[in-house]
């Protein structure tokens, strides 16, 4: 076929064929869909950590009839600094997660613009 190679589209039904410099350009793009799938596993990662100071909040609330808070005071800055350690890493894991799928958007919109015919078959 020299320069022409076939691709199977994800679906495994549309095979095409794509000029060998193009396929250079899908290729990439589904290289950094590939990262960007991790990102987002990092994204709800950071979402599930910060969920669980909200748990153990709720428990300390739900039970507050069972004791007078300002005798327990030191025993109940250990959950409250769990919870505090633990919203610190949410919010960094969101951060990194947002930041990484932000540039994962600029390289496929700068590979679009690239390969001008592949433009309207990238989503």
């Amino acid at each position: 076929m020299g320069s022409l190679s076939e691709i199977d589209r994800p679906s495994g039904r549309v095979l095409r064929l794509i000029p060998t410099g193009k396929r250079l350009a899908v290729d990439t793009v589904g290289l950094l869909l590939a990262e960007k799938r991790a990102a987002l596993a990092l994204l709800r990662s950071g979402v599930a950590v910060l969920a669980l100071p909200l748990c153990v909040i709720t428990v300390l609330v739900v039970t507050s009839s069972y004791y007078h808070f300002e005798r327990v005071l030191l025993l109940a800055l250990l959950p409250l600094g769990l919870c505090a350690g633990l919203i610190g890493l949410g919010l960094s894991l969101l951060v990194r997660a947002l930041r990484e799928l932000r540039r994962l958007d600029q390289r496929i919109a700068a590979v679009k613009q690239r390969s001008g015919a592949l433009a309207d078959a990238i989503l």
